[in-house]
């Protein structure tokens, strides 16, 4: 079994709900892994032009830059390979769509708890040996 040093992985949370960082700065917490947060896409990329992240959680719809912009600006020029999982309350196939045609890496829906946001981690925010 796949031995996980959670503690050197860094996660950027993008949210404009205060409650939404709470609850994943508390997983974080009990996980054990590094945790950065902003409240729109503007803030996304500030802290990407600086910082190096394993994983970003990115909420579709936010003031001043949403999810799917932050997006496309993050993979064409601060982060190409950085694996962005959007984080939302759509249940809408066209929203699905536009993430994946965009590059996003998965699509999870709130409410979340803390063994979905685990296994994305795991599957995503885990760098392995080539």
């Amino acid at each position: 079994m796949e031995t996980i040093d959670w503690k050197l992985i860094k996660v950027l949370v993008v949210d404009d709900d205060i409650l939404v960082h709470k609850t994943m700065a508390k997983f974080f917490d009990i996980i054990g892994c590094v945790g950065a947060y902003a409240e729109n896409g503007l803030g996304a990329i500030k802290l990407l032009k600086r910082y190096n992240f394993d994983i970003c959680f990115m909420d579709l719809f936010m003031p001043e830059m949403g999810g799917v912009e932050a997006t496309q600006i993050i993979h064409e020029g601060i982060a190409s390979k950085l694996p962005i999982i959007a984080l939302t309350s759509s249940n809408i196939q066209a929203d699905k769509n536009k993430c994946e045609d965009i590059g996003m890496q998965d699509f999870i829906q709130k409410p979340i708890n803390i063994e979905m946001i685990k296994d994305i981690i795991r599957q995503y925010g885990v760098k392995r040996e080539e």
